[in-house]
């Protein structure tokens, strides 16, 4: 039996989601794409919301940013 679930590739576009039941009733949503994340700035320390438009860097895989997936 294996733990977890498998790796789900969050592109950069229209938001769309997965719903995926989860023990007790209970279900986990994961997200498919996206366009809007929440940037903090340290030294203000505010919160803005903002537009995605494309990866242009990512640390863990560089194959990522050619299909623009976020990690």
């Amino acid at each position: 039996m294996d733990r977890g679930s498998k790796f789900i590739e969050t592109r950069v576009g229209e938001r769309q989601i997965k719903m995926e039941r989860a023990r007790g009733g209970n279900f986990k949503v994961n997200l498919k794409s996206g366009q809007i994340a929440n940037i903090s700035d340290s030294k203000t320390g505010k919160a803005i919301k903002s537009k995605i438009i494309t990866v242009t860097e990512n640390v863990s895989n560089p194959h990522f940013v050619r299909r623009n997936v976020m990690t």
